[in-house]
């Protein structure tokens, strides 16, 4: 049988919506071979699965440490930051690097949180990377959000082993949400946790 005869075959077993579905397949299997495409791939079939995370029953939350507050890290200016300066605040802490699919893939719904909470919440993007990385990186995307530089070890209770990892902290310092991978932020569901926060009303 030849290759036409053979393509023709297959034409006449399978419905137009098939076939485009084949097609769509081998594309993301070509693309997956590209370094250059892999990860806008890769993120954009994890963010299509994203979905909102559920915060933390009241008595199992715990208030982070004077420790933790005082773990210095670096703000976009090189300067010395705490999250004591934060204290009082809401607090969305994530930990994040530009090479990691899930953290990319979430990016784009955080993005939007961060211009509707971003003067209401203290935002913290926490990355092990070197600036020029990021900063060509949030450039290229467009995003605003504040990012962090750490250089010394994370304090215990905000320790992960993976990324991306979210700490959302009351103003209490209550750890309320803490998320290991990508989630959908700007959901109703992390909308009425932030407002219920920010309003100091305990959930």
């Amino acid at each position: 049988m030849t290759l036409k005869e053979r393509f023709d075959n297959y034409r006449k077993k399978k419905s137009p919506f098939s076939i485009a579905s084949d097609i769509i397949f081998i594309l993301l299997l070509i693309a997956l071979l590209f370094p250059s495409s892999r990860m806008a791939v890769v993120s954009t079939i994890k963010r299509i699965t994203l979905f909102a995370p559920s915060a933390k029953a009241p008595e199992n939350r715990e208030a982070i440490s004077e420790t933790a507050y005082q773990w210095p890290f670096e703000n976009q200016n090189g300067e010395r930051a705490t999250l004591a300066a934060m204290e009082g605040e809401v607090v969305f802490l994530n930990f994040w690097a530009t090479w990691c699919p899930p953290c990319v893939a979430e990016m784009p719904s955080m993005q939007k949180l961060f211009d509707e909470y971003g003067e209401k919440v203290e935002f913290v993007l926490m990355t092990n990377e070197k600036r020029k990385t990021v900063d060509a990186f949030m450039d290229r995307k467009g995003y605003e959000m504040p990012v962090y530089y750490n250089r010394t070890p994370v304090p215990e209770e905000l320790k992960t082993g993976s990324i991306p990892t979210t700490y959302i902290i009351s103003k209490e310092g209550e750890i309320v949400l803490e998320k290991k991978g990508a989630a959908k932020w700007h959901s109703s569901k992390v909308k009425n946790l932030l407002d219920d926060l920010i309003r100091n009303k305990r959930e």
